[in-house]
């Protein structure tokens, strides 16, 4: 929403949304950076978020002034190097200031395209050009403040998860759920909610690959940050070949693989396309679930085999379970955890597409394959 409708009261330029009345029909204000409204002689902001601007922007108090928002509107303006300013135009540089500032400290990169666009509104700001509202933060000044909360918020439960998690004795897999907030689908219609979640939701995912619960899940994790980085450069209907001999040892290592792959091998030859072969515990379980599998190979002079096998699956998440259902999902809370409250979370990053679905096929060879 674009700010608009300015009218002139006691020489100053304001918002004329920023006025409500009471039961009284008294006229009070309506702060424009947390929406609450307050009854003193200010135009813009109550008086809390007034002392707080000055603490987040270090703006000094010292000096003789008779209006602290009007030496607040000031400051930032000669900060900026811009003089001979009119109310409406300290103001518009005020409100790209606070917001361009709580694009910077939350630094996330999905929400580089709108901090470009307010410095460039500042930049266009002048005593000598046309004014214009467009000038004025594209949305308002209370939705970046809200946002800056909930980055606040995501980032705090984020420092607690990794400081638990490095401490196993405290560490609890329900701390997930408290990431749930960030997992909005209704903010999807908004593009400043969207760019701000995504960056939050894309924070998250690197810590579930690199350091938080798929730390141990190989193949989970190898997937997952495919999905992250490499499946956006690529085709939907492409399908990203996976050759690589750490995946290819996860397999060999796992019990349920091997007894899935035993009990196909029982003629000297084997050709099978698309075996359905479903994975129910462990990384197997998290990274593919069910895949389709192609066998090809022989037994060699020493009885044993060699194989070539293909392993086929679309890694995409589009089944969603109630959050607060987790725990009946499976036999095992962990498991139950893991499996609905991230699978959940990844079907909603499908839609923000912060992950992003894709073919792939696993292949690799084996040598000398003993069925013992």
């Amino acid at each position: 929403m674009i700010k608009d409708n300015f009218v002139n009261i006691e020489a100053e330029n304001i918002n004329a949304e920023n006025i409500i009345f009471n039961e009284n029909n008294e006229s009070n204000w309506k702060c424009i950076l947390c929406n609450r409204p307050y009854d003193y002689k200010y135009t813009l902001f109550g008086r809390s978020c007034l002392d707080n601007l000055y603490k987040q922007l270090n703006v000094s108090k010292f000096g003789i002034y008779f209006n602290k928002e009007n030496h607040l509107l000031n400051s930032i303006a000669h900060r900026n190097f811009k003089f001979f300013l009119n109310q409406t135009q300290k103001q518009a540089i005020l409100e790209n200031y606070i917001a361009l500032d709580y694009l910077k400290r939350m630094n996330l990169t999905s929400m580089e395209s709108i901090k470009e666009q307010i410095e460039n509104n500042i930049k266009l700001i002048s005593a000598f050009a046309e004014f214009s509202v467009n000038m004025f933060p594209v949305y308002p000044l209370n939705e970046f403040y809200k946002i800056y909360r909930d980055y606040k918020k995501f980032k705090e439960t984020l420092d607690e998860a990794k400081e638990k998690e490095n401490n196993k004795d405290k560490y609890d897999e329900t701390i997930l759920k408290g990431f749930t907030f960030i997992f909005d689908k209704s903010k999807l219609v908004s593009p400043l909610w969207y760019y701000a979640y995504y960056g939050m939701q894309y924070s998250f995912w690197k810590w579930i690959v690199e350091g938080g619960k798929l730390k141990n899940m190989e193949l989970s994790s190898y997937l997952l940050n495919i999905s992250l980085t490499d499946a956006k450069k690529i085709d939907q209907n492409e399908t990203i070949i996976i050759k690589d001999d750490d995946i290819k040892n996860i397999f060999l290592n796992n019990e349920e693989f091997k007894n899935i792959l035993n009990n196909l091998l029982f003629e000297d030859e084997i050709n099978i396309s698309n075996y359905e072969c479903e994975f129910k515990y462990g990384d197997l379980f998290y990274a593919i679930h069910k895949a389709d599998m192609d066998v090809k190979g022989n037994k060699n002079n020493e009885n044993e085999w060699n194989l070539h096998i293909n392993i086929s699956d679309r890694y995409d998440f589009t089944d969603i379970k109630g959050l607060d259902d987790y725990s009946n999902s499976t036999d095992n809370i962990s498991k139950s955890l893991l499996s609905s409250t991230l699978n959940n979370f990844a079907a909603i990053s499908s839609q923000y597409e912060v992950i992003k679905p894709y073919n792939f096929k696993i292949e690799f060879d084996i040598e000398n394959y003993s069925k013992n």
